[in-house]
């Protein structure tokens, strides 16, 4: 009894929600998320706008040309939603209430 521990279904519970979850939402979610958006999307990387960024510098100095690169910080973008808004979105775009908790 000395080595004895409670098998925990905790981790495999959250499997299962998160691929119902997933498979649920994969109907919908080409109509919700811009195509312009690189992470968490399928066959998508967000490594994938480093490297066309670099892309773009470097066409842009092997053509000479001048440009402004603009780099925003949004790590602190979730403090200033406006929950309020957002709820309507969804609801706008056909999430029902229980999705919306």
């Amino acid at each position: 009894m000395e080595d004895f521990r409670p098998i925990s279904l905790v981790s495999n519970l959250y499997k299962i929600l998160a691929r119902v979850l997933s498979r649920r939402l994969s109907s919908c979610i080409k109509e919700v998320v811009d195509i312009n958006l690189f992470a968490f999307t399928p066959g998508k990387q967000i490594a994938d706008c480093a490297l066309i960024a670099n892309e773009v510098v470097d066409d842009l100095i092997r053509k000479k040309k001048q440009a402004i690169i603009f780099k925003a910080n949004f790590s602190k973008a979730f403090d200033t939603v406006d929950w309020n808004f957002l709820d309507l979105s969804l609801e706008a775009t056909g999430f029902g209430a229980r999705w919306r908790k």
